[in-house]
């Protein structure tokens, strides 16, 4: 039965709907010839006649290897002989520029005098060989991570990489690799493999992507396991820093969906099944740590062990998945939003996208059997001068009827995020950013804490600083740009940053009541090449308010933008506890988050 129910929904889902496009007439002509003018980091207009620096632009052009004509043709929504469509070159356009790999692309057409068009399309490459620290100085110095990485694999599109991570409870050394449009095809491939500090973790993502804003289908097939430490922090106790114990998670996942209707308004029907294990450790597998030495750990008292007893649920179960979705998304162009000077695309109308989950029976390990939801929405808008946006996630577990005492509904989790940006074009041009966030825990049965500090919180204290099971953090920043002496090398500025928040104990392990803390600070942000949509930050935030003269300042270094709607700034302490019902985003691996 279930094989005959996901064949059907396969069958239904890739059914290619209407006309093949290019039977009809075409109004605008159709398109004969596509140019691609595929340039490297530096362009000629860019580098200096003469100067002390001139070798540094050669050499980076000497070093890189720049995006083949055969991958860029691949990643476009037409061929030649379609029909022109300004829209289309658009998009593709946009779809390019999703690329880590390239700083800028356009499309665009040059009427012919028989009324066809040549398409000409001009891509930049970005600085693709990436080298990241992770470099802490609380406590003296200590490096807690490192990971390099060429995002663009001899011009294909293609990343590999090896990263460390020796951080806390987290102490981790693998390998990665996503390739886009494996041998010619339309499917992408992500795949890592690292070995953790008490066991190994591997993930295989094989996806077909939507096609930008188009309609279509899509597909992935998802397997992963990862065996690992849960940390717990433990604020102020006398003999131990933190609480770990071990977990399994092993998931498998096979979905489809497809997009229907017109660009621009677009409806999403999906589904298909999952496999999820989460197996915890029991009572007497928890273990204390010792002032944050992972190496060395000891059974916990009983009573501390019970502290985490409402969290050690194993659980498993095999699910049938329902996904629908409505996208009324439009994307407009800017400058100088996240990025210093380069350009970003923003999202502007609303989406919303719900996941349904219901375990099979007699796949749940005598547990009762549960129905798994998740829900996403987004609205965003934008003015001459302000861009706004607001995202919003959560999930929970309704269990089915049992004798037990639970509560019917469990594993709740909410993240929301609220971004207003306002530019100023004047005499000091600058860009002042408006962040709200709130991250939340509602009977959690499965391993769950957050913590108030930390890049993507109160910046001034460690990620590990005031546990908790819910947490709001509002932050106001203000980005100027600066002149420097080689404006076609990199692009320069500077920012100054408030943070103010709060964590609340809820039902969270170890949570206390944080009270309002602060942080003021600010810093240096770096663009590489110069037009580049990602930025490098070296900031400096000082704790205000409240024991605040107890500690120092943080410095970090980060090559990611955690105050920004620019690349994925999901918070990974939520992620962590997610629970494994299909999502709507069916992105080609080329375009997510960087590995790790």
């Amino acid at each position: 039965m279930l094989r005959l129910f996901t064949g059907l929904l396969f069958s239904f889902l890739l059914l290619r709907g209407g006309a093949a496009e290019g039977q009809g007439m075409c109004p605008e002509g159709k398109i004969a010839r596509i140019v691609v003018e595929s340039g490297s980091i530096f362009t000629d207009d860019d580098i200096p006649e003469d100067g002390r620096l001139v070798w540094a632009y050669h050499l980076a052009n000497w070093v890189h290897v720049q995006t083949r004509e055969g991958f860029i043709l691949g990643a476009l929504l037409f061929e030649e002989g379609d029909c022109f469509d300004p829209a289309v070159l658009a998009e593709s356009a946009r779809l390019l520029r999703e690329y880590h790999f390239i700083a800028a692309a356009e499309a665009e057409g040059v009427a012919r005098a028989d009324g066809a068009w040549d398409v000409v399309v001009r891509t930049r490459d970005e600085w693709t060989t990436k080298v990241s620290l992770d470099v802490h100085f609380k406590d003296g110095f200590r490096m807690e991570g490192l990971s390099l990485f060429e995002e663009n694999l001899l011009g294909r599109g293609v990343t590999v990489g090896v990263f460390g991570v020796d951080r806390e409870e987290r102490r981790e050394a693998g390998v990665a690799l996503k390739a886009p449009s494996v041998f010619g095809s339309s499917f992408d491939l992500r795949s890592d493999v690292q070995r953790t500090r008490i066991g190994s973790g591997a993930e295989l993502t094989v996806v077909r992507p939507f096609r930008g804003e188009l309609p279509g289908g899509a597909l992935r097939q998802v397997a992963a396991y990862r065996r690992d430490f849960f940390s717990y922090v433990l604020p102020e106790h006398p003999r131990y820093s933190h609480v770990v114990l071990p977990v399994v998670e092993q998931r498998m996942e096979l979905s489809a969906a497809r997009r229907f209707n017109l660009p621009g308004n677009l409806y999403l029907l999906g589904g298909g099944v999952s496999f999820e294990r989460l197996g915890v450790g029991r009572s007497d597998e928890v273990e204390g740590i010792r002032a944050r030495d992972f190496s060395d750990r000891e059974p916990v008292t009983p009573d501390m062990a019970a502290a985490v007893g409402s969290q050690l649920h194993s659980r498993r179960a095999v699910r049938l998945n329902l996904l629908l979705g409505l996208r009324k998304l439009e994307f407009e162009t800017r400058q100088g939003l996240d990025a210093i000077a380069g350009v970003q695309d923003i999202a502007v109308g609303h989406e919303g996208r719900l996941s349904l989950g219901r375990s099979v029976a007699g796949t749940t390990s005598g547990q009762p059997g549960d129905m798994f939801s998740r829900i996403n929405l987004f609205a965003g808008r934008s003015g001459s001068r302000t861009v706004s946006q607001l995202h919003l996630a959560g999930e929970g577990r309704r269990k089915d009827a049992d004798t037990s005492a639970s509560p019917e509904w469990s594993d709740l989790l909410l993240e929301a995020h609220g971004f207003f940006y306002w530019t100023y074009s004047g005499f000091v041009p600058q860009t002042w950013v408006l962040r709200g966030a709130m991250h939340a825990g509602w009977r959690t049965t499965s391993p769950f804490q957050l913590n108030l500090g930390g890049p993507d919180g109160v910046r001034g204290y460690g990620e590990t600083d005031f546990p908790g099971g819910r947490r709001a953090v509002l932050s106001v920043e203000n980005r100027v740009p600066l002149p420097n002496p080689f404006p076609d090398l990199a692009d320069l500025g500077v920012t100054l940053f408030a943070d103010i928040g709060a964590a609340w104990s809820g039902d969270a392990p170890f949570g206390i009541d944080s009270g309002l803390r602060g942080t003021a600070g600010g810093g240096i942000r770096l663009g590489f090449p110069a037009g580049s949509s990602s930025v490098i930050r070296a900031d400096l935030a000082f704790p205000v308010g409240p024991g605040a003269s107890s500690r120092g300042p943080v410095l970090r270094i980060s090559a990611q933008e955690w105050i920004g709607i620019i690349g994925d700034f999901r918070s990974p302490q939520i992620e962590r506890s997610r629970g494994t019902g299909i999502r709507g985003e069916y992105r080609g691996v080329a375009r997510e988050a960087p590995i790790p």
